[in-house]
């Protein structure tokens, strides 16, 4: 997964582990090498993400 992305690895996987870490993405590794090939949005993420969605319809309606 670091290696397809356009930016340095090591900054990918700091903010891949930082994210991980706060509990907002998972990580699941691959069944066959135990690599990580994907990530999965966690229900934090998702309520974190509605809250900003709030704030910031709030902060535009006023």
């Amino acid at each position: 997964m670091y290696l397809s992305m356009p930016c340095a690895e090591s900054t990918t996987r700091l903010l891949f582990r930082n994210l991980e870490q706060d509990e907002l993405i998972y990580l699941p590794r691959d069944q066959v090498d135990q690599r990580f090939r994907e990530f999965k949005l966690t229900p934090k993420f998702q309520t974190v993400i509605a809250e900003w969605e709030e704030f910031i319809e709030s902060v535009w309606s006023d």
